[in-house]
């Protein structure tokens, strides 16, 4: 690993420790607008190997628990394995299969989505637990959706621009 792949998830695991304690500050639910999401997305995008990013995503849930005490056991478990997959989804898809940006996203999103109720699922069963699926996919996919569509604006964007600034030429579909 380089010194400046090391230094871009420094970064992105700055950013994704941040963001989450602004809206946690300020009383902004982080379910509805999903911060921790960003840095990780966006180093699907921007970093070099899909082992790197996997690690940022499983790391962000940890240091943001041991921060401010969120996300809570169990979603801590399924959130890790959410992010991760979100960025390796959007790493293999945009860098791999030279997909587009935004169909790369679009997919990225689903299968963290996925990873995250398949985690829960075999956590909540572990623990003896019941398990609501539709209230999780009230909480994944309308709860969520402010965050989402931000995620469906902003990561293109800035995906795009700072690619543009590392004279590379962005795809979007």
């Amino acid at each position: 690993m380089q010194a400046r792949e090391i230094t871009k998830m420094g970064v992105l695991i700055a950013i994704g420790v941040a963001l989450p304690y602004f809206f946690h500050f300020t009383g902004i639910p982080g379910q509805v607008f999903l911060p921790m999401h960003i840095p990780v997305l966006l180093g699907g995008f921007l970093l070099r190997s899909g082992g790197e990013v996997f690690l940022v995503g499983l790391i962000l849930p940890i240091l943001n628990f041991l921060i401010s005490g969120r996300p809570v056991f169990p979603s801590l478990v399924a959130m890790m394995f959410e992010l991760g997959v979100y960025g390796l989804s959007a790493f293999l898809f945009y860098q791999r299969l030279r997909w587009g940006i935004l169909s790369s996203l679009v997919v990225a999103l689903f299968l963290g989505r996925g990873a995250f109720i398949l985690s829960s699922w075999i956590l909540f069963s572990l623990l003896g637990r019941s398990f609501g699926l539709l209230p999780l996919l009230q909480t994944l996919f309308i709860v969520a959706l402010p965050g989402i569509l931000i995620q469906l604006v902003l990561i293109p964007l800035l995906v795009a621009a700072l690619l543009k600034s590392r004279k590379e030429s962005p795809r979007f579909f």
